[in-house]
């Protein structure tokens, strides 16, 4: 929903303009919460599909808190440094 939010007029997510939206700082909060999760109780599948889907959730967190990097360096540490605790 905040990404539809912060198009821009080639119709790309404009990372840097969601930081300026309320619902990134109520997303800032509730993000918080993933470290409440366990995978203990979750089959291989779900598993994998919650850890997917959170590796994808934040990436996207990263861009908007750091912005894209710009080139071949910054982006090798950039995925080098994005991490989550669980």
């Amino acid at each position: 929903k905040i990404e539809s939010r912060h198009l821009n007029e080639d119709g790309m997510v404009d990372h840097a303009t969601i930081r300026n939206d309320d619902l990134y700082w109520k997303f800032e909060e509730d993000v918080c919460e993933l470290q409440r999760i366990s995978l203990k109780g979750m089959d291989d599948t779900t598993k994998m599909a919650f850890v997917i889907n959170l590796y994808n959730l934040m990436i996207k967190h990263a861009f908007c808190k750091m912005g894209i990097p710009a080139t071949n360096t910054n982006r090798a540490s950039f995925f080098d440094g994005v991490s989550i605790n669980l």
